[in-house]
């Protein structure tokens, strides 16, 4: 049966909560349904490639936030509201309680929070966020992990569906089964404390070859200390941000990622789609990966408090078919939406 849905997200902006998002718009609009995807703020009008001739874009331009969405959402016939970050749970929290109110939640609240904006201010925003979720019908963790973590934390209305991302259907060969050829290596994030990218550039030096090459994507904090690697170090190419990194991983063999938090990566999962290799730290969220996929020697785990004892496999393993069913969008939209109905 048909929906009206409304995806609420916080800003156009390139991030993994506001990926899924988007995905799921699309995915919702290819399966019949009605689709709103409704900013909470103006973000330089990015669309984020929206197909607007498909999906019905909505900035909320207002102050009063609230009243705004209300009479969208009264106008438009609007039953479902998917909320998807901390303002946007907020606004989800104080519509009617005749909707069908969800979220998803990307993190751990007590731990990313606090890794961004410090420990108290971090704490207190957990609090508030998770004062939300206790208000919605259904909480959506995009891993086990991160359920599990809101279970911990007190909540009752939680579930799983882990995030997904658009299969590419022409994945190239990489180089695998050849050992003597040069790698490219490849992070694609945030250059934050989090996201661990120094640790990633160590790793490389560690298991490279001197003809590879390691290509960052992303900016941050941590810019001016990933550009002095740089400096020292030729087979290092920093890119800067990219809107779509899509080229990038076509042309590259193994992503590393070795954040100290995730929820469930969309950056692992995009690497993985491309064909790529990946080598992921030890967290829950990345051990989740490899374990549904246990049998796969595409993924590999590194230990955190033991990366130079690491032994790197000098080859590029095949994706297979089954990996790409797992981390599809269409799997994961099938799952929400016998959540809405």
């Amino acid at each position: 049966m048909s929906k009206a849905i409304c995806i609420l997200i916080p800003r156009f902006k390139k991030t993994g909560p506001v990926e899924v998002a988007t995905i799921l718009a699309k995915e919702f609009v290819d399966a019949g349904n009605e689709v709103h995807l409704v900013s909470v703020y103006d973000e330089n009008n990015a669309k984020l490639n929206v197909e607007e001739g498909k999906i019905k874009v909505k900035i909320l331009k207002s102050t009063l936030k609230v009243k705004e969405l209300r009479e969208y959402i009264k106008k438009e016939k609007i039953t479902v509201i998917h909320s998807h970050c901390m303002v946007p749970d907020f606004l989800n929290m104080m519509l009617p309680s005749k909707l069908i109110r969800i979220s998803t939640s990307h993190n751990f609240p007590q731990l990313d929070y606090c890794y961004e904006y410090g420990k108290i201010k971090g704490k207190i925003m957990a609090w508030l966020h998770l004062f939300a979720f206790s208000h919605l019908n259904n909480v959506v963790g995009c891993s086990e992990s991160v359920s599990t973590n809101l279970l911990a934390l007190g909540l009752k209305n939680i579930s799983t569906i882990n995030n997904g991302v658009r299969i590419n259907k022409d994945i190239k060969d990489k180089k695998v089964g050849d050992k003597n050829k040069a790698l490219t290596f490849v992070y694609c994030g945030r250059l934050i404390e989090r996201k661990n990218p120094v640790l990633a550039y160590k790793l490389f030096q560690m298991i490279a070859n001197a003809n590879d090459e390691f290509l960052i994507c992303g900016d941050g904090e941590l810019m001016q200390e990933m550009k002095a690697i740089e400096q020292r170090d030729q087979r290092v190419k920093i890119l800067g941000f990219i809107d779509s990194p899509a080229d990038i991983l076509e042309k590259s063999d193994i992503f590393i990622s070795l954040s100290y938090a995730e929820g469930y990566p969309m950056s692992v999962l995009e690497a993985l789609s491309f064909g790529c290799n990946v080598i992921i730290s030890d967290i829950p969220p990345h051990l989740e990966i490899k374990e549904k996929h246990s049998k796969s020697n595409c993924i590999r785990v590194v230990k955190l408090e033991s990366v130079g004892n690491y032994e790197f496999e000098r080859n590029v393993f095949p994706i297979n078919n089954d990996v790409l069913s797992e981390i599809s969008s269409v799997t994961m939209a099938k799952s929400y939406m016998k959540i809405i109905n």
